[in-house]
């Protein structure tokens, strides 16, 4: 008799171990079955072959676009060159007998200094507006202080203190 304790002693022992075993293996196979759904995710399934295929097809569909932006942004730098990246403005009063800042000189350039200023003299009776072109930040034309106080206020980069 006391063999077969023995016995079902170790029965008991194998079947607590395979009980053990079995739910490491299934928390094993949870996990490979929310790894393969994550993996099928976004594709018509089939076999892994298949899976594999879609994935691939997407992934040089993704390089394509890629290259497509690549360009974009490369065709956009270019254009970016020749856009009005500098701005400066001046408000004064050349008149002491009018009031209120109404007169303005205005600089618009490019990365390379090149566009152009703007200046308004307002008087009582009429305004008047000049423009001047600019080559790499000068004009052949003579410029005014307030004109020279915008081109060196466009000049300054954003940030540091303009006044």
């Amino acid at each position: 008799m006391p063999i077969l304790w023995i016995v079902v002693a170790l029965l008991g022992a194998c079947l607590i171990g395979l009980a053990v075993a079995l739910v490491f293996a299934g928390r094993r196979l949870g996990r490979l079955e929310r790894q393969y759904r994550s993996l099928v995710a976004g594709t018509d399934g089939g076999d892994l072959k298949d899976v594999l295929n879609q994935h691939l097809a997407r992934v040089h569909a993704v390089g394509s676009d890629l290259g497509a932006l690549r360009s974009n942004a490369e065709a956009l730098q270019e254009a970016m060159g020749s856009a009005i990246q500098h701005v400066g403005i001046v408000r004064f009063n050349p008149f002491a007998d009018s009031g209120g800042d109404f007169s303005f000189a205005i600089a618009l350039a490019d990365a390379n200094g090149n566009g152009l200023t703007l200046y308004n003299l307002h008087g009582r009776g009429e305004s008047r507006l000049y423009a001047k072109p600019l080559r790499n930040w000068s004009s052949p034309y003579t410029l005014a202080d307030e004109e020279a106080e915008a081109i060196r206020l466009a000049q300054t980069p954003e940030g540091e203190d303009k006044a």
